[in-house]
This record gives structure tokens, sequence and C-alpha cells, in this order.
């Protein structure tokens, strides 16, 4: 059974620093997850 990708989204009513979240949704690519192609597509 093939695994849908990962996409990540931010809706924010406040300015908020995407930093935070973008180093640990790269790592999901193979680093912390199955997606070991780097991306999950």
């Amino acid at each position: 059974m093939a695994l849908p990708c990962q996409l990540l989204g931010m809706n924010c009513a406040t300015p908020t620093e995407f930093a935070l979240s973008w180093p640990d949704f790269c790592q999901r690519g193979g680093g912390t997850d199955i997606h070991a192609d780097g991306w999950g597509l």
C-alpha cells in the first residue's frame, strides 16, 4: 500500500516564525520518518 506524501501548511492569525517548524519537517524526509527519498514525494 502506497503512503500519501506529507504536506506542511501554516495558517496563522498573527505573524509567525516559519523557521521554528521547517527544520523538524525536513527531518521527516527519512530522518525521523519512513520517507527515505527525502521529501515524501
